[in-house]
């Protein structure tokens, strides 16, 4: 929710609170003689219970105010499924990472944006490490990539060759920090630009939460926002929101995953979201 929308709330707080206790005063004018308080008192008075009404609507009731919000279903079967604001690469747990379907590993603006949860998850690795992720993707994916025709060229020369169908997931251990990841979206052989249909993203949440179930064990498996930013899914961060919260139920629904999945959404975004609807739609 923004800024904006927040302080209309304050606001309607504020005149609703106004309204009750002016009619509390109508009330008692009504029974005794005179005006039983002041302007500044009823100012204040009204202040007092338009911010209370103001923290507890924003917190406890329609959630306006909340960073965090656990979603509630039956098909979840004891999983705690919690989406909240912060940064993903912060977290513990098996955290999904959104890639290209070549899985690429040139983190140069280009091929891979340097700003990207990939570019920034790849510019952590040594040449060692780097090395081993690529063996990785290609000793796990192993017949299921399809190579580039003769007359097929990507704009870098040095980009790999070979697409992996969408949903493809690679799982890397790095010193503890636990990865997923898995192919989001089809790259522009021309402009090596990235970008993702809502299709795709449903094939991604089906592929990596079905590998998941082997990885997490009972430990907290954490996605992000997946197909906003570079994904360019074309879909508005509150939509896309409720359709991967939908995804993750229903693959739920069929066998549990883990006890512990997180959707986290970075501040750039979460100005976007509004955590209230997502509270009252998924309350019941």
């Amino acid at each position: 929710m923004s800024r904006i929308e927040v302080f209309c709330k304050l606001g309607q707080s504020f005149l609703a609170a106004c309204g009750a206790v002016y009619l509390v005063i109508e009330v008692i004018r009504l029974l005794v003689d005179g005006s039983p308080c002041r302007f500044w008192t009823f100012l204040a008075v009204s202040v007092f219970f338009g911010l209370a009404w103001f923290f507890y609507n924003g917190f406890c009731l329609e959630g306006f105010l909340r960073s965090s919000v656990t979603i509630q279903s039956n098909s979840l079967y004891g999983t705690v499924f919690e989406v909240c604001k912060g940064d993903l690469l912060k977290e513990s747990g098996w955290r999904v990472i959104a890639v290209n379907e070549y899985f690429d590993s040139i983190v140069d603006g280009m091929v891979v944006a340097p700003t990207s949860l990939h570019g920034k998850v790849l510019s952590g690795f040594s040449s060692d490490e780097l090395d081993k992720w690529n063996q990785k993707v290609t000793d796990e994916l192993e017949g299921r990539g399809k190579p580039l025709q003769p007359s097929q060229v990507r704009l870098n020369p040095q980009s790999k060759s070979i697409q992996y169908p969408i949903g493809s997931t690679v799982a890397m251990n790095k010193n503890g920090h636990k990865f997923l990841f898995v192919a989001l979206t089809h790259t522009n052989l021309t402009t090596d630009q990235a970008s993702a249909e809502t299709s795709d993203l449903s094939l991604a949440i089906k592929g990596v939460l079905q590998e998941a179930r082997k990885y997490c064990g009972d430990e907290p498996l954490v996605l992000p926002l997946m197909g906003s930013g570079l994904g360019r899914v074309k879909m508005h961060p509150n939509m896309l929101l409720h359709y991967i919260i939908q995804a993750v139920i229903e693959e739920c629904s069929t066998e549990k995953i883990t006890g512990n999945i997180k959707i986290v959404i970075h501040s750039k975004n979460f100005k976007q979201i509004d955590l209230s609807i997502v509270n009252k739609f998924w309350r019941n």
